[in-house]
């Protein structure tokens, strides 16, 4: 690595550009596509995360980059770094994987465990240790080379000949037991949802049980990193091979393997011994008891080539339909999901148009100052009487509003509320300005801290020759007019404002010039 350089925008699109656009299934093979050879060039981690969400044309990379998974990319990029560039550290890393493979593969059932689940478990540990296995390699992309790599319970499924609930279940307990580790991607946005629950999959470190079994079948862990040729890591590689996952069995495996390494099926991996007989007369008429590793792959591949129980497909026909399934229900689920993202994102772009059609809609009438200026409308908010109803009710109250100089904005029938915005009243002079007696008794209604009385309704009075339309309280203790301390030339006065704005008159005014 170099040292650390601020490179510009401009620099960044000759050097990683070509990385960041090429194709790629998924945005996670992206990140590491471009972070490694950043890394490797010294340039700040920020600078790039910058970059990749202003420049890249994927939706769904640019979301990616700007969530927490993106600094998981961050430390995957610089493990890659770190120990994948050598064909050391590459032989370094797959040792880790199979020793930690093999560990758990042939450790005893836990206690508690039935010995159907813990097969299941050791099914996908196998799993997962071949394809990590498969991963770390000079052949592969470098943005490829991890040990933890991103499996969806669907490929599993069909790796293993298995329902996708199935493969759910066996992963669940391989985790539940601590032998895997895991990691969900969560990216929102276009081939994030929709493509199956691929997660990172990754095997635990091995406790000292465990890593006792791997150092005394230290030969086995040599063998599956260095690809030698020995029996029992070729019965071990062979363990998604649709012979035995759409033929023989999981279970005929596992003792084909315990034979293979020496160990008793009975004592290692709890299965009865009766079964264990069964088992290996099932081997016996496949013909895979007696084998050299060539052998196996041979027999192997033919198995799979034969018709199925009264003439039905082929084991490798069988493979290849159900991984086409699980290809076109992944399809469908983005397809769906896409269009669910256009419809809520229709949806947002016309709730974001009638807010400003509303917003607009409110500054239409704005009111004049004596001095010829606009000021900006005030809004108010007013409780509603409790036996209002929405159902024909809104219309007459916005005409009972607007005949007393107000516009409605919104009406919330949850919160029982009207805002509206003081405007010039009908029959009023446009320059009589908030002091308005009505207005001050609608505001009572409104901002009167103790509110009317429990169940006490209110009548919505409509506006006469000379009279403003105002709400009034049906029963309970009267409404207090609230007059503002410096009220605007010719507004409406009564006695009561003359005699002082703290006392409680109720009777009806004339108008006087204060």
């Amino acid at each position: 690595m170099t040292e650390t350089v601020t490179p510009t925008f401009h620099n960044l699109d000759l050097t990683l550009g070509h990385l960041l656009h090429a194709d790629a299934s998924t945005p996670w093979t992206v990140l590491l596509r471009v972070l490694p050879a950043a890394i490797r060039r010294g340039y700040p981690v920020p600078v790039i995360r910058r970059w990749v969400t202003s420049r890249s044309r994927r939706e769904d990379v640019t979301t990616l980059a700007s969530s927490p998974t993106w600094h998981r990319a961050v430390a995957a990029s610089r493990q890659l770094v770190r120990g994948t560039a050598t064909a050391d550290g590459l032989r370094a890393r797959r040792l880790q994987v199979a020793g930690r493979m093999v560990g758990r593969l042939l450790s005893p059932v836990p206690a508690g465990v039935t010995p159907l689940v813990a097969q299941g478990a050791r099914m996908a540990v196998v799993m997962v240790g071949l394809e990590a296995l498969d991963r770390l390699t000079l052949e592969r992309p470098e943005s490829e080379r991890i040990d933890t790599p991103r499996l969806s319970r669907g490929v599993v499924a069909v790796r293993l000949g298995v329902s996708e609930p199935t493969a759910q279940k066996w992963l669940t307990a391989a985790e539940r037991l601590g032998w895997l580790g895991r990691g969900d991607h969560v990216i929102r946005g276009p081939g994030g949802h929709g493509s199956g629950h691929a997660g990172i999959r990754r095997l635990l470190q091995l406790d000292a049980d465990a890593g006792a079994i791997a150092w005394v079948h230290a030969e086995l862990v040599d063998a599956l990193v260095d690809g030698n040729e020995d029996a029992a890591a070729t019965l071990v590689r062979s363990a998604t091979h649709p012979a035995w996952c759409y033929r023989v069995g999981h279970r005929h495996w596992l003792v084909a393997l315990a034979r293979a390494v020496n160990v008793e099926p009975v004592a290692r991996f709890g299965i009865p011994d009766r079964a264990v007989r069964s088992a290996v007369r099932g081997l016996d008429r496949a013909g895979l008891v007696d084998w050299t590793e060539r052998e196996l792959l041979d027999r192997l591949n033919e198995l799979a080539r034969e018709a199925g129980p009264d003439g039905g497909p082929s084991a490798m026909v069988e493979a290849a339909a159900a991984d086409a399934r699980r290809a076109q229900l992944a399809a469908d689920r983005k397809a769906a999901v896409l269009e669910l993202r256009a419809a809520r994102d229709a949806e947002r772009a016309a709730d974001r148009r009638h807010a400003a059609r509303a917003a607009r809609s409110a500054g239409d009438g704005p009111r004049t100052e004596p001095g010829g200026g606009k000021a900006p409308a005030a809004r108010r908010t007013i409780r509603l009487p409790d036996d209002w109803s929405e159902r024909g009710g809104e219309a007459q109250l916005r005409a009972v509003l607007a005949a007393r100089g107000m516009l409605v904005v919104a009406v919330s029938s949850a919160e029982r509320t009207v805002t509206v915005e003081m405007v010039a009243a009908r029959g009023l002079p446009a320059d009589a300005g908030t002091g308005d007696r009505g207005e001050d008794r609608v505001d009572a209604v409104a901002d009167d801290p103790q509110g009317p009385d429990p169940g006490a309704a209110a009548v919505v009075r409509a506006a006469g020759p000379g009279r403003p339309g105002r709400v009034r309280p049906r029963r309970g203790r009267p409404v207090r007019p609230v007059v503002p301390a410096a009220a605007d030339p010719g507004r409406w006065r009564g006695r009561g404002d003359r005699a002082g704005a703290g006392d409680d008159v109720g009777t009806r005014g004339s108008r006087t010039q204060s």
